[in-house]
């Protein structure tokens, strides 16, 4: 008598190039109300921000949710300097250089009450997406004052969670590849560059970003 056969279910994985030197239709470049927004520009090295003392999202929507596996990117950040030795950790700015964020939906638009007392981010993501609603934000960041690995709860909205991936204290060069342990389903893409609490001013060039998903 022969033997039952399990059935295979094949996954195929495919790498998503984000365009970082010209303006697409996915990209959407909002401000917050309250802060002056860091400057944007897509040339044939790549997108830069420009930071002076400034703070702004940058969203690039998936034309649909996909899992997303792995990240890599690479780049160069200019003009960037190292925090004091003497910092205290209560002394710390909620400034990096560059976070990366992978944002998770659920179907079904947001209640009048969410549209009305949702912060200014969350109300632009409801413009890209009126039919879902912000389930999770997972940053991922190169920052110059917390430890790799070091993870937190956003401070002032518990949708954002927030991982160290990469320490970056002076200017140069960066690569940061980040398997995740299980794939996030993600409809959109966050970056954000802040210098708004420590009033400072540094360049960010993004030359490649890849987003490993699947079809």
């Amino acid at each position: 008598m022969p033997r039952p056969t399990k059935k295979c279910k094949w996954v195929l994985w495919a790498t998503l190039v984000v365009p970082l030197n010209h303006v697409t239709q996915e990209w959407y470049i909002p401000s917050y109300s309250n802060l002056k927004p860091n400057r944007i520009s897509f040339g044939a090295k790549g997108l830069k921000i420009d930071v002076n003392d400034s703070s702004s999202p940058l969203f690039y929507a998936l034309q649909k949710s996909v899992p997303i596996k792995s990240i890599s990117m690479r780049g160069r950040i200019s003009r960037f300097s190292e925090p004091p030795k003497t910092m205290k950790e209560g002394d710390i700015p909620d400034d990096c250089p560059l976070r990366l964020g992978l944002v998770e939906t659920t179907p079904g638009g947001p209640s009048w009450l969410q549209r009305l007392v949702s912060p200014r981010w969350v109300k632009d993501l409801f413009e890209l997406f009126p039919n879902q609603t912000i389930k999770k934000v997972t940053f991922l960041t190169i920052d110059p004052y917390r430890k790799v690995g070091s993870l937190r709860t956003h401070p002032k909205n518990s949708l954002i969670i927030e991982q160290v991936a990469l320490s970056l204290k002076n200017s140069g060069p960066f690569q940061l590849d980040y398997k995740f342990k299980e794939p996030l389903t993600t409809q959109a893409i966050w970056l954000q560059s802040d210098g708004d609490d420590s009033h400072t001013r540094f360049f960010v060039e993004l030359e490649s970003l890849k987003l490993e998903t699947m079809n």
